[in-house]
């Protein structure tokens, strides 16, 4: 079977939606399946080699704005300037300066590009198509996020091939764009859908929740379990417990809550007097976010705290696996219902026990695995008692730990997501031959 992913980079950041996609297409090659990947914005950075080699980027992020803003370049005939604004060398050089992408301020080329054929990116999706017609035809076409879903029609008609479309928590992004877009997008996305052959979420309650934002029928949203490589992740013999380090890896942001969790963190130290230190890892892209984390380390200044904090970048996957192991506990209190939660798994796979908001597919991971504690949302005061409870019943943790290791290698493993993807496109090939 041919397989055609198109995927979307996401700049400087390390996302796990990015790795999801280069673990699944690794496991398919790995299983005989013939796998083309077209990358799509900028290049994909993951934590270890991409399972083939990025030759040009479409949909260039440099390019899709310029469109945007002048009429001269949706014009434009190819030649020596797609060439280099396509060069994934050239897309890296220009990610190492971090912007902004909030957003707030995305409104009107996300609602463009969400147009398709009739978005000022027209040329763009036809470049792309062109492409993939000029390969030999796949068997079906799987776009990795439902931002990417304007393409489908194109494809569909083009291609006379499948389009399946991964659900990857785009419509928080959605959702935070501005009046009118947001809707408008929403619309857009709902209008594209017809052209979907079938979805993929990566948890039941999240294909039901994505079924109604798109507005299809919750039989069109097909689960299957995201999975990660825990060969990366090797568990000490016995986890951290002096001193007792609470960690977090993920966006330096809001809306994943490291606020809730220096606040947690304080009450931790100061009201119920425990020793504690607080390691950060994740990257930190535009002025915005650095400025959010400066005020998180003004407030553990304001306390006397910031001797306790480590903060040490966006780590690779080595300094990322000593870093976990490195832990007594991990905690990303998103304020959203998150959709992947990639950083957990790893967290899991290294043996440490979650402290984690209830809500999302952070549900899913402590139910299912008994990995840990689940808190409300949102509260500081309620991640701090979890915090406590894990340090005060070390043997009780060192079980969650273990359970979350064991789940990590069966319920989340890679083996089991390239499993699910083949036994899911094989059945829709049978349909395909009876229809």
């Amino acid at each position: 079977m041919k397989i055609s992913f198109v995927v979307a980079g996401a700049g400087e950041m390390i996302c796990g939606a990015c790795m999801h996609d280069a673990l699944l297409a690794e496991g398919l090659i790995k299983r005989g399946y013939q796998v083309e990947v077209y990358t799509l914005y900028t290049p994909v950075k993951i934590d270890f080699e991409l399972p083939q080699k990025e030759k040009k980027i479409y949909f260039s992020g440099i390019t899709a704005y310029l469109e945007q803003q002048y009429k001269f370049f949706r014009t434009l005939a190819p030649g020596l300037l797609d060439n280099l604004l396509e060069s994934p060398s050239f897309l890296k050089l220009m990610m190492s300066f971090s912007v902004d992408v909030e957003p707030e301020k995305l409104g009107a080329l996300t609602v463009s590009m969400l147009k398709g054929m009739e978005g000022y990116q027209r040329r763009e999706v036809l470049r792309l198509v062109s492409a993939m017609e000029k390969k030999d035809k796949p068997d079906l076409v799987v776009i990795t996020n439902s931002m990417l879903i304007s393409i489908a029609p194109v494809i569909k008609e083009k291609l006379n091939v499948p389009v399946y479309c991964q659900l990857m928590g785009e419509e928080d992004f959605i959702e935070h764009l501005p009046a009118p877009y947001s809707e408008e997008a929403k619309s857009l996305m709902r209008k594209h859908a017809s052209s979907v052959t079938k979805f993929l979420a990566p948890s039941p309650t999240y294909a039901a929740e994505m079924a109604y934002f798109i507005a299809v029928d919750r039989k069109m949203v097909v689960p299957i379990v995201s999975g990660i490589n825990s060969a990366y992740y090797n568990p000490l013999p016995e986890r951290t417990k002096e001193p007792f380090t609470i960690g977090y890896l993920s966006r330096i942001m809001y809306a994943k809550g490291l606020d809730i969790l220096v606040e947690a963190f304080i009450l931790l130290r100061k009201k119920y007097n425990k020793n504690a230190k607080l390691m950060v890892a994740g990257a930190i892209i535009g002025s915005k976010k650095q400025a959010y984390f400066d005020k998180c380390k003004a407030r553990l200044k304001e306390e006397n705290l910031l001797d306790d904090l480590l903060y040490i970048g966006a780590p690779g996957l080595k300094e990322k696996a000593l870093f976990l192991n490195g832990l007594s506990v991990f905690a990303v209190p998103s304020r959203f219902s998150e959709s992947r939660g990639f950083a957990v798994l790893e967290a899991m796979a290294s043996g440490i026990p979650v402290v984690l908001p209830d809500s999302g597919i952070y549900r899913d991971f402590v139910n299912k695995g008994n990995a840990g504690i689940l808190v409300k949302q949102n509260n500081a005061e309620a991640l701090a008692e979890g915090l406590l409870k894990i340090m005060d019943n070390p043997s009780e943790a060192d079980k969650f730990g273990q359970n979350a290791r064991t789940s990590a290698l069966t319920d989340y493993s890679q083996e089991r997501m390239v499993e699910e993807n083949v036994n899911f496109f094989e059945n829709e090939k049978i349909g395909w031959s009876e229809g």
